[in-house]
């Protein structure tokens, strides 16, 4: 089955000083198929967050971005658009990517009371996507006036769990809990009918109770609608309970991919290694005092446009040999799914691997 959305060497540069420029997001290549939940993760800084949005279009507009590479999407388009085979997004004009942008492709951002307008009641903001016109299998179809734009308004706000849709459409952002205004920036991502949904760590901000509820809803609507998601996250937990394949994302480039249970079973990159190494209640390192810490990474990333000539991660990495730091090693098939490493699936150090439904367990 051809995929739903093909990324293919996706890369964005910046000015970074005379004549340099700097590439947050350097060959980024991955596939999703519709209905899957791929997760996104990494440190902050590696470009996760850039990736999501120049698919979105949205660094377009950056002082002197320079976009190279192809996303191929191959669902529902626009009236008169080309039928045949998938179409390149980045290629498209601002003007044609509005017709994408929140109803082919939807996105839920990190923090809802930033990106919700304060002046308006939600039941403005969800109408101003519905009386757009929408895109179905078959084309288009006009937007919702009237009597049908309220009931639309309140079934979405119901779809995401949104308690007494009815008072609650009526009120402003600031009148709503933090994870009442993240439904709310999720209903306005549905309200396009996308086939993909992209969440930028859009349970950061929230406590664990909430959290899980918003997980939970998003779970159901991607089962009931078929609905792909693209996933960015820090937190290895939600992956675990969300997403069936792990992306991780380093210095601007994909490291490893792989199913979540293979990955968190038997990870192969030593930087996934170190990531799942640094859960809290996995075999921590102690104190000269007695007292259990956290184990970390050494160092930190590398700042675009300062990247090393070999593998990025070699200068944090244990195991690191001299065609390490020389040179960056491809993408190849391992024991559980793809690395970018010389020497996958060595073992770093002697912490126990971890299945997810553990992992999931050691978050909660």
């Amino acid at each position: 089955m051809e995929p739903l959305l093909d990324v293919r060497e996706l890369r964005l540069s910046l000015p970074g000083g005379g004549s340099v420029r700097a590439a947050p997001v350097d060959g980024v290549s991955f596939s999703m198929a519709r209905g899957e939940c791929v997760g996104l993760v990494g440190e902050s800084g590696c470009g996760k967050s850039l990736t999501s949005m120049t698919l979105m279009g949205l660094t377009r507009s950056l002082p002197g971005a320079r976009i190279e590479g192809q996303a191929l999407w191959d669902g529902r388009r626009p009236a008169g658009a080309a039928s045949a085979g998938p179409i390149d997004l980045l290629a498209l004009s601002e003007r044609s990517m509005l017709q994408y942008r929140g109803r082919s492709v939807g996105m839920v951002f990190q923090d809802p009371l930033s990106c919700l307008n304060p002046l308006l009641r939600l039941d403005y903001q969800i109408a101003e996507v519905l009386r757009r016109p929408q895109l179905t299998d078959t084309g288009q179809r006009a937007g919702l006036r009237g009597a049908s734009l309220k009931q639309r308004i309140i079934e979405l706000l119901d779809m995401v769990g949104m308690p007494q849709p009815e008072m609650r459409a009526q009120q402003y952002p600031h009148q709503l809990s933090g994870g009442l205004r993240q439904r709310a920036l999720l209903a306005i991502a549905l309200a396009g009918e996308p086939e993909l949904l992209i969440c930028d760590e859009p349970t950061t901000a929230l406590d664990v109770t909430i959290q899980a509820q918003v997980l939970a809803t998003l779970r159901r609507l991607q089962q009931e609608r078929q609905l792909a998601v693209l996933f960015i996250t820090h937190d290895l937990g939600v992956v675990a309970q969300l997403c069936s394949r792990v992306l991780v994302m380093y210095a601007g480039r994909i490291v490893e991919s792989a199913p979540t249970e293979a990955f968190l079973r038997d990870p192969q990159h030593p930087y996934s290694q170190g990531l799942l190494a640094s859960l809290p209640g996995r075999q921590q390192l102690r104190s000269r005092a007695g007292h259990e810490r956290l184990y970390s990474i050494p160092g930190s990333p590398p700042r675009p446009g300062q990247f090393p000539p070999g593998c990025r991660f070699a200068p944090r990495c244990p195991r690191a040999a001299d065609v390490c730091r020389s040179s960056y090693p491809a993408m190849q098939a391992s024991a559980a799914g793809q690395a970018s490493c010389w020497f996958p699936g060595a073992a770093a150090d002697s912490r126990p691997a971890s299945s997810a439904a553990a992992v999931a367990g050691e978050q909660r």
